[in-house]
């Protein structure tokens, strides 16, 4: 029998294809940045160097979406201070593209294209976040506020386009 979606046979499987994955594509943060690989448990498979955490992320029990998110080691996780691939994009590009360019993650091919595809966005993008570089982190925080004001202003103008 073949399982369906959702099966902890298949999930398992993916879970352990998930895993495999990352740290193939992933093996730049061990030996570009000198991160080492501390946690497979899931949802994470968690790297961290003395100040950076990077958490590649996959649940595919509950959600096909693979996801990273980027931390300094002594921040609260709860506090909401991590750093996404999206984040990373606009820093550099200024900008992000329409269409993420990773997606879910149903079967084990379609894990393996999505992690390669986080991994080298990654590398592509976060090479001064990863090296721990204050300032990126600086740049990162004031266009999130920039882009927060924004969003604000323009609800703010349409409200008085529509007399509220």
């Amino acid at each position: 029998m073949t399982p369906r979606r959702g099966d902890v046979s298949d999930n398992t499987s993916l879970w352990n294809a998930f895993c495999d994955a990352v740290t193939r594509h992933c093996r730049f943060l061990e030996s570009e940045y000198g991160y080492r690989q501390v946690s497979r448990d899931p949802p994470f498979v968690i790297y961290r160097s003395d100040s950076i955490e990077v958490d590649m992320y996959y649940e595919p029990d509950r959600h096909p979406d693979l996801d990273l998110a980027i931390r300094k080691v002594n921040s609260d996780p709860s506090m909401g201070h991590s750093i996404h691939v999206e984040q990373l994009m606009r820093r550099v590009d200024g900008h992000v593209p329409e269409k993420q360019p990773w997606g879910p993650a149903w079967t084990e091919n379609d894990v393996e294209v999505q992690v390669k595809c986080l991994a080298g966005l990654l590398k592509t993008y976060g090479a001064d976040i990863l090296r721990a570089n204050e300032r990126a982190f600086e740049d990162i925080d004031k266009a999130e506020r920039a882009a927060i004001e924004a969003l604000k202003e323009r609800q703010r103008s349409r409200g008085k386009k529509k007399g509220v």
